[in-house]
């Protein structure tokens, strides 16, 4: 599981908005990407399963890079709580997401002599696993 991250800079952060496009829509590691299409947060639960996800289909005979870390607290104050005393306690961790960020990235390991090797539907059909658990739109990329 993803854990938190050692420091951050503020105990609480503000929302903000995510209307920039990502520059960095390019695949780095992999042969294949799982690109998002909206601006969104994803929450380190939803990163987790997706990772998962795609190690299920893909088993060993690929590598799985996650290029997001959810670095943003997000907070929430109880239910029938009035309005004012402050902020609201730390619910989950989250990333923000801009379109065009590369979120996952496959690469096939490469085996001597007759090994299986990660065939390129198989591998597509993992990305496609881990995009129905993601709440955005996505693409896959190739190089």
């Amino acid at each position: 599981m993803l854990q938190q991250p050692k420091k951050t800079k503020f105990r609480k952060n503000q929302k903000g908005r995510l209307k920039k496009i990502s520059r960095n829509g390019q695949l780095r590691f992999g042969m294949l990407g799982l690109k998002a299409l909206r601006p969104l947060r994803i929450t380190r639960a939803q990163l987790e399963s997706g990772r998962r996800a795609i190690a299920r289909r893909i088993k060993k005979l690929g590598k799985v890079w996650v290029n997001v870390f959810p670095d943003l607290i997000v907070t929430a104050k109880p239910t029938e709580t009035r309005i004012g005393k402050g902020k609201g306690r730390l619910d989950y961790w989250a990333c923000r997401i801009s379109p065009g960020t590369i979120i996952y990235e496959i690469e096939r390991t490469q085996y001597s002599g007759s090994s299986p090797k990660l065939r390129l539907n198989e591998a597509q059909a993992a990305l496609k696993a881990a995009a129905i658990k993601l709440p955005c739109r996505t693409t896959i990329v190739t190089l």
